[in-house]
């Protein structure tokens, strides 16, 4: 490939391409910091524990070295996980076969918070929840998020929002240039601004548009923005209870309208909050647990009915090998045997039994002698 401007140019490109590919993603505020914090402080020790480790059947406990405070167990059965202990207890979901996968976050996602902390659909999850009331018993109300709805509402209102306090701060600076070229006093001005008997003809600048739209409008005796902090106040002052909440929304009505009704002043219940962290917790330890598991040893396969009389007249583990399949058979079919055994005997010697499963299903088995070995002369 050639470029018109030499390899310099093509540099250029190339790292314009770069920086076009690289963008750092914009991290949000973290809606549940607080508990997130919490969470963080006390479980940064925390190891997990597998109790039980059987396909799906797990039983896995998150706790630090020689303490079950804020400590939590798992268990998963298919299509479901139950949470239990000093924190997260008491929560069962079920959506997959592998609820471990469900709860697993991807890499992207991790660190997705400016606190750190990982990305979760905390509503999504806790759909999952099992039982019709479950996800409405996770959501208890919330004084921070009514605070939070009177705010967005006051900053969004035609009168008092973000909007009406730029015109506020607009009439007001007119309104002091006017009365400034004219030599007249603002304080005063605003004392006797609707009394046309007092207010003396202030002529504006024909040649200024902000003249002609603002001048000679009212300027209340508030701000927006500190009308918006007068109410804002008022509201911190209620009683921290649902029903205390839609009163004052309800006395309010001229202010908030009467669709308020319609505000979702719950938020899910910090041990949910909890929980959901704990399984995101959980799973990346399971992953990283099984990342070091060594792979299981291969499985011989034996006949259940076969391996139990090896229990019993030999013991489970206290043999070295198998022969399996009729590898002891002449070509005549003579000498077949389902297993063979080889046991490592404390005089140094070896014995080896064969078993053989009968097609009625009884079960034969004999001590093959071992092969005598001819002394030098």
């Amino acid at each position: 490939m050639s470029y018109p401007n030499g390899p310099a140019h093509a540099h250029q490109n190339i790292r314009k391409s770069l920086t076009m590919t690289t963008t750092a993603r914009t991290k949000h505020e973290n809606p549940y910091a607080g508990a997130y914090a919490d969470f963080q402080k006390q479980t940064e020790s925390h190891r997990l524990v597998v109790l039980h480790d059987d396909g799906i059947y797990r039983h896995l406990r998150i706790q630090a070295p020689g303490t079950r405070m804020w400590s939590w167990d798992v268990s998963t059965w298919p299509g479901h996980l139950a949470t239990s202990g000093d924190i997260a207890s008491g929560f069962i979901f079920s959506r997959i076969e592998d609820m471990l996968d469900f709860f697993t976050v991807p890499t992207s996602k991790q660190d997705y918070y400016t606190d750190g902390s990982p990305c979760i659909d905390m509503h999504y999850w806790a759909e999952k929840l099992v039982g019709a009331d479950n996800l409405h018993r996770a959501r208890i109300y919330s004084h921070r998020v009514f605070l939070q709805n009177v705010k967005n509402s006051l900053e969004e209102d035609e009168n008092l929002g973000v909007e009406a306090q730029e015109v506020h701060e607009n009439l007001v600076a007119v309104t002091k240039r006017v009365c400034a070229r004219h030599d007249f006093d603002f304080d005063y001005y605003l004392t006797i601004q609707n009394d046309e008997t007092r207010l003396p003809r202030l002529e504006i600048d024909d040649d200024d548009p902000d003249e002609w739209e603002y001048f000679g409008q009212e300027i209340p005796e508030l701000s927006p923005v500190d009308r918006r902090k007068e109410i804002l106040n008022e509201a911190q002052e209620v009683d921290e209870y649902y029903e205390a909440a839609r009163e004052w929304l309800r006395e309010h009505e001229e202010i908030f309208g009467a669709d308020t009704w319609e505000w979702d002043l719950n938020e899910f219940d910090t041990q949910l909050v909890f929980a959901c962290y704990a399984l995101e917790l959980t799973t990346r330890r399971w992953r990283e647990y099984l990342a070091q598991k060594p792979a299981p040893a291969p499985t011989s396969h034996i006949p259940g009915a076969l391996q139990r009389r090896i229990d019993e007249v030999i013991g489970h583990e206290n043999y070295a090998s198998y022969v399996l399949d009729g590898q002891t058979a002449k070509p005549n079919g003579e000498g077949y045997h389902d297993v063979v055994t080889i046991e490592d005997l404390p005089a140094g010697d070896s014995r080896v039994t064969a078993f053989t499963l009968g097609p009625d299903g009884e079960i034969e088995q004999s001590v093959i002698p071992a092969p005598q070995t001819r002394k030098k002369s």
